[in-house]
């Protein structure tokens, strides 16, 4: 949907915004905007259906660019699954273990080795 809203002098933290003409999505934190590095980090934060089109006359400050969120769960090409937490990737050393704590085998979204990277090792889930 395009903002018709023309008085604001931002948008709320968590919006996802795009510029006319431009294809990359932001999501404002704290007026700064801060872009999704890929789809698949994207799709943890929202849906297309929630992008509004913003007037270029708002401008942001670039952040740092986005990464998975505390709480998720992926797995890149390997065979270790992780969890964030505190922006590190903490794994799990067995399938018991993932189980054991409650969390299912369809949890697991798939990640790129690229954006798994963006996150420091945070040593294994206890």
């Amino acid at each position: 949907p395009t903002s018709l809203i023309q008085t604001l002098s931002y948008h709320a933290t968590g919006n996802l915004i795009k510029y006319p003409g431009n294809a990359t999505v932001y999501r404002v934190e704290n007026n700064t905007k801060r872009g999704f590095p890929t789809p698949e980090i994207f799709f943890f934060y929202g849906d297309f259906s929630r992008i509004l089109t913003i007037a270029p006359s708002f401008q942001y400050p670039d952040g740092v660019i986005l990464t998975y969120p505390d709480g998720a769960l992926v797995k890149g090409t390997g065979a270790t699954v992780y969890l964030l937490t505190d922006g590190r990737k903490k794994a799990f050393s067995s399938a018991e273990k993932f189980l054991g704590a409650g969390y299912q085998f369809n949890m697991i979204r798939p990640a790129r080795d690229s954006d798994l990277a963006l996150h420091e090792d945070g040593g294994v889930v206890e």
